[in-house]
């Protein structure tokens, strides 16, 4: 079995995953309680997690209602788990740059589709990391919007 990653690497690890993976699921939940989880293409601006998604939808009724969202890489074998301040922008009003930086990485635009779309943007307070038992202890790599050092 490997040796447990310190949590440097373990940081480094997970904004390596956040540029090259191309999925992300989003977990919300209603006002009541029922949760909601959904896959997405993800755009990582370096700073912040970018998902689109219908204006109309679940996701984005769930977080707008609560202003929570919960956002997961990986299997149970290298887990990603990232708290955020979410931040939802009509998809029409994003910024010409950061669309056209969505699009080149997710290689879909939805502007082009029909129906009001959504870019939900995750700005990370808290991840967790791990790929083992033994990196359960000091899996929190970001608390307060801070990576660990």
């Amino acid at each position: 079995m490997p040796e447990p990653r310190r949590r440097r690497q373990r940081v480094i690890d997970t904004l390596d995953r956040l540029e090259r993976e191309d999925d992300i699921w989003l977990a919300t939940a209603s006002l009541d309680g029922v949760p909601h989880a959904v896959p997405f293409s993800l755009w990582w601006s370096g700073k912040e997690i970018g998902v689109a998604t219908p204006t109309a939808s679940v996701t984005v009724r769930n977080i707008a209602a609560t202003g929570r969202v919960r956002a997961m890489l990986g299997d149970t074998g290298d887990v990603v788990i990232v708290d955020g301040e979410p931040r939802i922008d009509p998809y029409a009003d994003v910024d010409a740059d950061v669309a056209a930086a969505f699009v080149r990485r997710v290689g879909w635009d939805p502007g082009s589709e029909p129906g009001e779309w959504s870019l939900v943007r995750i700005t990370p307070t808290r991840v967790l990391a791990w790929n083992s038992i033994e990196e359960t202890d000091g899996r929190t790599i970001m608390s307060n919007g801070a990576w660990a050092a």
